[in-house]
């Protein structure tokens, strides 16, 4: 590689990491503008739907995509996977899942006792209420910021973006977190910006999850096991 390309390959990746960059900062602002926004609109079409069959059956299928038992089945999946076809890759893989769906659910839930903020279907129940007092950080009925299903959602499909590596097929695996978004939405269990919080909670994590353990700690199994042994050449005399 010359220094010419060397340089543009630093140059683009530096111009990617200030579009990323620019991103989060531009959906972090868009939270609250959507809490004062669309949050209200949304309320007002969904909560009357609150519990009823078809919204139930929606949910029956959409909540298990950021939930237990399918994403940590999903981890323990390719565990097994790794142990029968000897791949440490997809062993990283699989415990990679595991880890993202610890971190995602304790910080959604640890989030969520902090700030308090009443589900959708929570009529009468005032933010300004739940805020002043504690009581309300282990009760469900203010749960709502952030999306806990939607950031365990968002770190799996992260988690599986990092690991496909390429090609445009991988992201398909986004489709995750936004059906998973779209029906505790519809269900009145969480707001907009509940959900796009979550969306950025669980894509972060996952992504740091990714850099802190590095793809080189753990080296394909298959690859050691059929490495040819070394040739001893005997010396002069």
């Amino acid at each position: 590689m010359t220094p010419f390309s060397s340089g543009g390959t630093e140059a683009r990746s530096w111009s990617a990491g200030r579009t990323r960059a620019a991103i989060v900062v531009v959906a972090l602002a868009a939270i609250p503008v959507l809490m004062v926004t669309l949050d209200p609109i949304v309320a007002r079409q969904t909560v009357p739907h609150y519990g009823s069959p078809a919204v139930e059956r929606l949910l029956a299928v959409t909540d298990p995509l950021g939930n237990a038992p399918l994403v940590p089945g999903v981890g323990g999946v390719l565990l097994v996977l790794a142990l029968i076809l000897r791949s440490g890759r997809m062993a990283r893989i699989g415990v990679l899942v595991l880890l993202v769906f610890g971190l995602c659910g304790g910080a959604a839930y640890s989030v969520k006792s902090v700030v308090r903020r009443p589900r959708p279907w929570t009529q009468g129940l005032a933010w300004s209420e739940t805020i002043r007092d504690w009581k309300w950080s282990r009760n469900g009925q203010a749960h709502s910021f952030p999306s806990g299903d939607v950031t365990i959602a968002s770190g799996l499909a992260m988690a599986l973006y990092l690991a496909l590596r390429r090609g445009r097929a991988r992201y398909l695996v986004f489709l995750i977190p936004l059906v998973s978004a779209s029906g505790r939405i519809i269900g009145a269990r969480h707001h907009p910006s509940d959900c796009l919080a979550g969306l950025l909670l669980g894509i972060g994590l996952a992504a740091l999850a990714w850099r802190a353990w590095p793809e080189g700690t753990a080296s394909d199994l298959k690859h050691e096991d059929t490495k040819p042994a070394k040739r001893h050449e005997d010396g002069p005399g």
